[in-house]
């Protein structure tokens, strides 16, 4: 289950840096965080192994992730990241309607 919990906040990250593309931020890149504490609240204390875990995780899908505790700062670049296949079309949406609706240079 902890896997298919990160692979969603991965997914969820992915669609909302796809969802700022063509919102008109013409921006590839964004960052986010992933405060473990938050996420498995049911656990008495973060593990090493879980942290782990999670960078395994994230680094599957292209994600870069630097630890900072039991905090996860992670980067999402579509120009690196794995998409799905939904996420590849919604991409490509988003990319031409970044260029031609917003004029961004990307």
């Amino acid at each position: 289950m902890t896997d298919a919990v990160l692979m969603k906040i991965a997914d969820d990250f992915i669609n909302a840096t796809i969802s700022r593309l063509s919102s008109g931020s013409c921006e590839m890149v964004n960052l986010y965080f992933v405060d473990l504490r938050a996420v498995f609240s049911d656990r008495q204390r973060i593990t090493q192994n879980l942290i782990e875990n999670a960078i395994r995780v994230f680094d599957s899908r292209g994600l870069g992730v630097a630890v900072n505790g039991p905090t996860l700062n992670v980067t999402v670049d579509l120009n690196r990241c794995y998409l799905s296949h939904q996420q590849s079309l919604d991409f490509s949406t988003a990319l031409t309607h970044a260029r031609v609706v917003l004029g961004c240079n990307i």
